[in-house]
């Protein structure tokens, strides 16, 4: 049972690393806080999240960015509304100050190659994604890894 059910939010909800929330926690918490949130047209939630594979997540995230082209932003005014009411914001590992390619060759060494796709590129190989075969339009879902090649992740 959440604390805060019932009381009106003036402000911003933040929810982090949403992917890594477990399906049913995520769920009773939203269903609880999503009328106290609708009650003020000042409020706002905002979830935050490195992906964790194919969950609610990534359900949210994919709902939001259906038909956009480009989700990385260096500001957000930049971002455009999704589909289901979100609005998608990708940060890139090198839109911050002094992340170059010696921060990231630095970095995966320490954590390696999978971790950092998925902690600073938001990749994670074994995410699913539905492509199109442009001269059958037979459409197939695939992981990211093989629509990259075995030297990826």
């Amino acid at each position: 049972e959440s604390g805060l059910s019932g009381f009106a939010i003036n402000g911003i909800l933040l929810m982090d690393e949403v992917a890594k929330i477990q399906r049913s926690m995520y769920e009773s918490f939203y269903e609880s806080m999503e009328p106290t949130l609708a009650a003020s047209n000042d409020s706002k939630l905002v979830m935050i999240s490195t992906p964790v594979g194919h969950n609610h997540f990534y359900t949210l995230w994919n709902d939001a960015t259906n038909g956009m082209t480009n989700v990385i932003h260096n500001t957000v005014a930049d971002v455009k509304q999704g589909r289901n009411g979100f609005y998608p914001f990708a940060i890139s590992w090198n839109s911050t100050p002094k992340r170059n390619e010696e921060w990231k060759n630095k970095k995966v060494q320490e954590v390696g190659q999978a971790m950092f796709d998925q902690e600073y590129s938001c990749v994670v190989k074994h995410t699913k994604i539905r492509v199109r075969n442009k001269k059958t339009l037979i459409e197939s879902e695939i992981e990211i890894k093989d629509l990259f090649g075995k030297e990826y992740g």
